[in-house]
């Protein structure tokens, strides 16, 4: 059916999209006479899409939204009055309607896409009572933005057939599922705009090829009001998301326009490798999507579909992949993972997040637990722990993008950090004697045997206290050490070992304290009483027997002193008598020395003999005596030593003495220092000190002899320095 004349909200009813029937009916034409017949439209009006291409003029689908089917147009239906009649039928004939050619177009690729679109039938242009020759666009005026207004004339040739021909088209009503909106809430079509944005007019007739004009044609206009075209609801989803694995809700909006009377239905659709689904029934503008369980599943995408429904009419759209889920993932590593404090105390940690570079990425670092060790920094990627105790620590990093979605993950690492012991223990000999050299071991088990320095440590043996003077032999750095005790008894050294490791973090050390002295009491057994002929041997060996005594540890000195009370008595002829009584002394006989020259001895009084080594055979230091006027004695008178002096000095005092004399000296060096003493005919009759000395102290020895009106010479030497000197010993 047709209106003779505009269509308004009363009289028509059309969804954007359909198309508007139109038809012209020709009278008074001469049969086989070629026409020109130009027609024109409204492709633009008031800013906005309203007819923008020609078609077949039965396209009123879908119409369900108006409660009925789709009117039939039938263009030979004529009017006359009230009665009705068909337009006589010679023949009918159809032509294709060439599509459009649009340069300048706001929406690329329109209105030739949506015109492409449609079937062939669709596109075909219809002549009762004649054939069509050709259909020509005469005008296409530019749609662009700024052009509010547009027209496109249409030039249709035709031969005429009977007296009476009728011209039947379509034009396209513009949708804004085509031509989209000016912005959220304004759609490109017309149909929302006021009046009647929708013409169709003819603008003339004429003659072909003679173009002479027929007249009373002329401009004939028909309009069909906005108010009678339905805009039919959009369909659009907002933009994809990208999405992190923790995220509680994903929110999506129905994004094109109004909200007034559109129906909405969401539904997850295609693959969902997300893990999602929608919270609550989708059936509002806006749905919320969740995970199914905790966390949506990282790599994974799922796709979303809206459906809108107006007034009956639906759009369907569908957003591919609506959400990625961010796959993100840190790898945390150590080199070491576990830490010798003994050759060292660091760690590398790194850091390494997908997809990468790092760079995308913030890092944050957590210890566990706090102390005990630092990291140069919390907040890299590859920060260096430096451990200080023993322990195994956590470390957790989380790495955060620094663009949206600033999905997080996080891994762990651990650090074992040891402290491995380094056991010490020292063996060897103790108590020792004076003057003796001895082995000690690094020996942790206590076997006897020096065990192997544990890896990554060295050793150092040291005194940690010495009132001995003890000193070392050879390198101090070995399992073993030689160590060379000094001369005076009841004395001590303390060794130490010191364990040290090369990364400098551990050190231990372990002592043992040597006693310089004898093992025991020394016990002795005297021979018996005996009673002598004149002028027998008293020689101990052959005659009188000597002591019983058992070596202690130290080896011993047995020598005898006689005191003889003789009595003399004196008779005469006639028998009388005087007596008196002699006092016979004679000095120590040595029988047995096993005591190693220069060992200490302890003078307890003035009566101990004194600890000789033995006689010295004439010849043997004979040399001392011719000798000891050309090595000058330092003066006996002098009191003070000269410690910053540079020679060896000693003094000797009283001089001369009764019993005991005493000696002091210093030396310019440290070093083993001998004081000896000799007899006049060269005989070394004992060693008054044999000792480690130090450069510049001032050391004193007290010496006891009971050798009445003798000269006696002393000789010091320390080093390749030597010294003499003489004292007198008067008679008591």
């Amino acid at each position: 059916m047709h209106v003779n004349g505009n269509a308004g909200e009363s009289n028509a009813h059309y969804v954007e999209g359909h198309s508007i029937s139109y038809r012209s009916l020709i009278t008074g034409v001469t049969v086989n006479q070629q026409y020109e017949y130009t027609i024109e439209y409204d492709t633009k009006h008031s800013g906005r899409m309203a007819i923008d291409y020609l078609t077949q003029f039965q396209r009123l689908l879908p119409h369900q939204q108006f409660g009925h089917a789709a009117e039939v147009i039938n263009p030979r239906i004529l009017e006359s009055g009230s009665n009705e009649f068909l337009l006589r039928l010679v023949d009918s004939n159809t032509f294709p309607i060439p599509a459009p050619q649009q340069d300048s177009t706001p929406v690329t690729g329109q209105p030739q896409t949506s015109f492409n679109a449609l079937t062939a039938n669709e596109r075909l242009f219809t002549i009762y009572n004649g054939v069509i020759t050709s259909i020509q666009y005469v005008r296409e005026e530019p749609l662009t933005t700024s052009a509010t207004e547009a027209k496109t004339s249409v030039r249709i040739r035709f031969t005429a057939h009977d007296d009476s021909v009728l011209l039947a088209w379509g034009g396209h009503i513009a949708s804004q599922l085509d031509w989209g909106f000016l912005n959220p809430t304004t759609p490109r079509s017309a149909a929302g705009i006021s009046g009647s944005p929708y013409h169709m007019r003819q603008l003339s007739m004429r003659t072909f090829p003679g173009l002479v004009n027929i007249s009373g044609v002329g401009n004939q206009d028909r309009s069909l009001s906005a108010k009678a075209v339905i805009a039919p609801p959009t369909c659009g989803i907002s933009a994809a998301q990208l999405a992190c694995p923790e995220t509680d809700t994903l929110t999506f909006r129905y994004q094109n326009g109004a909200t007034t009377g559109i129906t909405f239905q969401w539904s997850i659709t295609g693959t969902n490798t997300a893990g999602a689904q929608i919270a609550v029934g989708g059936t509002d503008s806006v749905v919320k999507i969740v995970p199914t369980g905790t966390d949506f599943v990282a790599g994974g995408t799922f796709d979303l579909k809206l459906k809108v429904t107006r007034n009956g009419i639906s759009d369907s759209c569908t957003r591919s992949p609506a959400a990625t889920i961010q796959n993100v993932q840190v790898t945390a590593s150590a080199s070491p993972t576990t830490i010798n404090l003994a050759s060292g105390n660091t760690s590398q940690l790194t850091a390494t997040a997908t997809p990468s570079p790092n760079t995308l990425y913030t890092f944050s670092w957590t210890q566990s637990p706090a102390t005990g060790g630092s990291l140069s920094a919390t907040n890299i990627s590859n920060p260096v722990f430096t451990a200080t105790a023993q322990d195994t620590y956590r470390f957790i990093v989380t790495a955060t993008q620094i663009a949206a979605p600033n999905c997080v993950a996080k891994d762990t690492v651990d650090i074992i950090v040891i402290n491995p012991p380094a056991p010490c223990g020292i063996s060897g000999p103790d108590p020792v004697c004076p003057n003796t050299t001895n082995t000690y071991k690094y020996d942790p088990d206590n076997n006897g045997v020096a065990d192997t320095i544990p890896a990554n440590f060295t050793l150092t043996w040291s005194f940690s206290g010495n009132s001995n003077n003890a000193t070392f032999n050879g390198p101090l750095n070995d399992t073993t050490v030689s160590v060379t005790a000094g001369a005076d008894c009841e004395t001590s050294y303390r060794l130490k070992i010191l364990l040290v490791s090369t990364s400098g973090l551990l050190r231990d050390s372990c002592f043992k304290t040597v006693n310089v002295n004898v093992n025991a009491h020394l016990v002795q057994v005297c021979p018996g009483d005996t009673t002598l002929a004149c002028g027998a041997s008293t020689d101990p060996e052959t005659s009188t027997g000597t002591p019983a005594v058992q070596d202690n540890g130290c080896g011993i000195k047995v020598y005898y002193t006689d005191v003889i009370t003789r009595t003399w008595i004196s008779v005469d002829a006639c028998g009388n008598r005087d007596t008196c009584t002699q006092i016979i002394r004679v000095d120590s006989c040595i029988t047995t020395n096993t005591i190693p020259n220069g060992s200490a001895r302890m003078i307890t009084s003035s009566n101990t003999a004194p600890a000789t080594q033995g006689t010295v055979k004439a010849g043997g230091s004979g040399q001392i005596k011719s000798s000891a006027g050309k090595t000058p004695a330092m003066s006996p008178k002098t009191t003070t030593l000269n410690t910053a002096n540079k020679d060896l000095q000693i003094q000797a005092f009283p001089n001369p003495f009764s019993n005991t004399v005493n000696f002091r000296f210093t030396s310019p060096v440290s070093g083993r220092a001998v004081l000896e003493v000799y007899n006049t005919q060269g005989q070394r009759v004992a060693i008054a000190f044999d000792g480690r000395v130090d450069a510049g102290a001032v050391k004193t020895v007290q010496y006891s002899t009971r050798l009445n009106n003798q000269a006696l010479i002393y000789k010091l030497k320390v080093g390749d320095k030597t010294v003499r000197g003489t004292v007198l010993e008067l008679k008591r």
